[in-house]
């Protein structure tokens, strides 16, 4: 599952290798990668041992931030594909995961993780490259990713 921004437009594309009861795919979007709004529904092919090519074209809305893909099998059984993160203008990428956050950069980066109270609880520089990061030691909560002066929000559960 890729998402591809620009200015006017955001291109998301996924491939199947196989597909095995697959009802459908559901685009869902976030501004603040809690709350999730459908943005629209693929079929999908049932059942394939293809590999299949699906891709949906939105207009580069403000409010999309983070996007993930719902998937949907003819019983109701679902399961969801990693977080993207949405932005037109920044050369860095960073997502929530299970354990905490993932990034990349195109640039050696300067990452503070800052709590919601202004304290500093990780500080680290890294080359350019794509990196996880655990926040398993971190107490459930919003805490603010500054990158490079850029700042952005994670929810620890």
């Amino acid at each position: 599952f890729t998402v591809s921004a620009y200015p006017d437009k955001i291109i998301y594309q996924w491939v199947t290798g196989m597909e095995l009861d697959n009802d459908y795919f559901i685009l869902e979007v976030s501004y603040d990668g809690l709350n999730w709004t459908p943005l629209t529904k693929v079929d999908g092919a049932g059942n394939s041992t293809s590999t299949l090519h699906y891709n949906y074209e939105s207009e580069a809305l403000d409010y999309i931030k983070y996007v993930r893909l719902k998937q949907v099998d003819f019983d109701g059984k679902f399961s969801y594909s990693n977080i993207k993160l949405v932005d037109t203008e920044s050369d860095i990428s960073i997502y929530p995961n299970q354990n905490g956050f993932s990034f990349s950069l195109s640039t050696a980066s300067n990452i503070n993780v800052i709590s919601m109270g202004g304290d500093l609880v990780k500080q680290f520089k890294m080359p350019p490259g794509y990196y996880e990061v655990s926040c398993n030691d971190l107490s459930s909560g919003l805490y603010f990713v500054v990158i490079n002066e850029q700042k952005f929000r994670i929810y620890v559960k």
